[in-house]
């Protein structure tokens, strides 16, 4: 009854589609791994794995430590049980039988906070981006000699006033140890230097 009714929902809600079907755990590892779906239905009682140990396993993987997971459970859930599901990550149970109007608002929900993170997602992506065009153009245009380097002191950045006072273009320095810098009478002090340097 479940699959049926998010079937049903899937085809009259824009944006909702369900992606795979899977007849036990091992199954739904792979569909996962291949389709990325964006909200799980869970039966507790799965063959071969349990709902738990199958959210257990999909929450390793980084991708999908925040992906919402719906524990669907034929037989009564004590609290321990509800506890378990929800530190393998469950936001929320339903019991058979399903009330269709519950899962379906459920299942409206849960599609709903997703477009909506999704949204967010992108307007944080696009504000991060507009950021760091702006200190790149900040930092390229100022008559100061402005370079960044990794811990170990590979060059990362380097602007134009470095060009000029260095005498060495981008090209030639990205990716190239900062002791390139360092004049040879102050090699030995180079230690000293670096640490300050990381110190920031």
């Amino acid at each position: 009854l479940a699959r049926g009714v998010v079937r049903e929902f899937a085809t009259k809600q824009p944006g909702v589609e369900v992606v795979a079907e899977c007849a036990n755990g091992f199954e739904a590892v792979k569909a996962v791994s291949e389709l990325h779906p964006d909200l799980l239905f869970l039966d507790v009682q799965m063959p071969e794995i349990n709902g738990f140990e199958l959210a257990a396993m999909i929450r390793q993987h980084p991708r999908y430590q925040q992906t919402a997971m719906l524990f669907i459970s034929g037989m009564h859930l004590t609290e321990m049980d509800m506890l378990e599901g929800y530190a393998h990550g469950a936001v929320d149970y339903l019991t058979v039988p399903i009330i269709p109007a519950l899962l379906r608002a459920k299942v409206r929900a849960f599609a709903d906070v997703y477009r909506k993170t999704r949204a967010l997602e992108r307007l944080y992506a696009a504000q991060a981006q507009d950021i760091r065009a702006h200190l790149a153009a900040i930092v390229e245009s100022s008559e100061d000699a402005i370079l960044s380097k990794t811990l170990d002191g590979i060059i990362q950045s380097w602007n134009q006033a470095a060009e000029r006072l260095y005498g060495s273009t981008v090209a030639a320095v990205i990716g190239q140890p900062i002791t390139l810098l360092i004049p040879p009478d102050v090699a030995d002090d180079f230690p000293r230097i670096m640490a300050r340097l990381t110190r920031g």
